[in-house]
Formats: C-alpha cells, sequence, structure tokens
C-alpha cells in the first residue's frame, strides 16, 4: 500500500481531521496537537467503537494528554478484524507523526484495538509504550517481540467478550516493565468504572512516555 497523500481540515484550534488517501483507499483519523511537541499516543478504537473508544473515553483522554504537552491521534478501525489492514494503517500514522518530528509514540487500543497495537507495537521502532484495553489475542511471538517496551493491560473482570485469561497469558509472557489492571465488575466497554479507566490511563501515559525525557515534561499554560 502507497500513502497517495494527506488532507488535513482544521475543525478547531488544536484539532484537525485528517484524511489518508492510499492506493487501497482512504482512511480517517482525528489529530489533537500543538507546535513542536516531541511525544504521541495514537488512540485505536474497536470496529465497532469508531474513534472513540471504550465509553467514549478518548476525545477526554486526548484533551487531557495534550494539557501534558502530548499530541493524540484517534484512528478508527477501517476493516473489522483485519489484522494486516488495520496494522498497516497504523504504520501510517506513526509515520506522519514521524515526519511531524515525533519520535516517542505510545500506541492504546481497545479489543481487537488492542491486540492490532500490542503486534504493531512489538515491531515499530518509535513505540515505546502500549496499553491494551480488553484486548483480543495476539500471538506468543508476538508477546516475546515486545523486548523492553512499557505494557500495561487493562481489563473488566466480567468481561463476557474478551477473557480476562487472554491479558494475564499476555502478562505473564511480556519481559520488559509491564502491568495489569483488573476491574472486578466491570464489562468489556469498561463503562462501569470509566472515570477510574481514564485516570489510570492518563496517568500511566503521562508517566510512560515523561519519565525519560531530559526536559520535564510539564503541563501546559
Amino acid at each position: 500500500m502507497y500513502v497517495i497523500g494527506v488532507r488535513e481540515t482544521p475543525i478547531e484550534p488544536r484539532l484537525a481531521r485528517l484524511r489518508f488517501n492510499t492506493t487501497c483507499g482512504a482512511f480517517e483519523a482525528y489529530y489533537h496537537s500543538l507546535p513542536a511537541l516531541s511525544k504521541a499516543v495514537i488512540l485505536l478504537g474497536d470496529p465497532q467503537g469508531g474513534f472513540d473508544g471504550p465509553g467514549s473515553l478518548y476525545p477526554k483522554l486526548a484533551r487531557d494528554l495534550l494539557e501534558h504537552g502530548i499530541a493524540t491521534l484517534r484512528l478508527g478501525c477501517r476493516a473489522p478484524h483485519e489484522y494486516r489492514q488495520c496494522g498497516i494503517d497504523t504504520l501510517v500514522a506513526l509515520q506522519y507523526l514521524d515526519d511531524e518530528g515525533i519520535k516517542d509514540i505510545a500506541l492504546v487500543g481497545w479489543s481487537f484495538g488492542g491486540a492490532v497495537a500490542l503486534s504493531v507495537g512489538s515491531c515499530a521502532r518509535n513505540v515505546s509504550a502500549i496499553a491494551a484495553i480488553s484486548t483480543q489475542a495476539v500471538s506468543s511471538g508476538c508477546i516475546r517481540r515486545l523486548g523492553s517496551r512499557s505494557v500495561l493491560l487493562l481489563h473488566g473482570g466480567a468481561d463476557s467478550i474478551s477473557s480476562v485469561k487472554i491479558p494475564r497469558a499476555i502478562h505473564d509472557g511480556v519481559t520488559g516493565p509491564r502491568g495489569m489492571i483488573v476491574y472486578a465488575d466491570a464489562g468489556h466497554s469498561l463503562k462501569e468504572v470509566r472515570r477510574q479507566l481514564h485516570c489510570d490511563l492518563r496517568d500511566w501515559l503521562i508517566g510512560a512516555l515523561c519519565a525519560q525525557q531530559d526536559v520535564k515534561c510539564d503541563k501546559l499554560a
């Protein structure tokens, strides 16, 4: 697949709609950014969840991260359950951020998007951290290739769609920094613990992306 061009349409001062035109069709994303940022998060949705993530978590998370000097690109999965196409789209988004001068990136994915985040993150050089929410399964080879990348797994204990055994197996196989949070009574969308999920994910992302920065990653004025 080749990228023909990217059309950027401003929506508001800190938000633009991106349309990636490729030889395999077009896909869109929402980009929350400010000039001269060096860190970013790509938020991957489930095919049924659009750009907003579980319980419409992603837009507020993106705004909060931007206040801490972290850009966010919200990317939908245009090909339901097709890992190859969704993985390629994510790699195109990573290249776009690299062209923007952003070299330190975290991936976050929900459900099917969680598996895509883990798969792409295991081989992308500019990805340093991955968070998977209510994730589906990935291969053992992918888990081994995560190497020293930071990994956070967030799951509902009452998830009837994706068993909690999946993130536990991933956690056991990861060799680098890792963490896991199970919300006992929450289901697949984690809507029962949306506020706590937001805080846990936001704080982890800020820590993962800013901990090693030689210039302090402070909250923007």
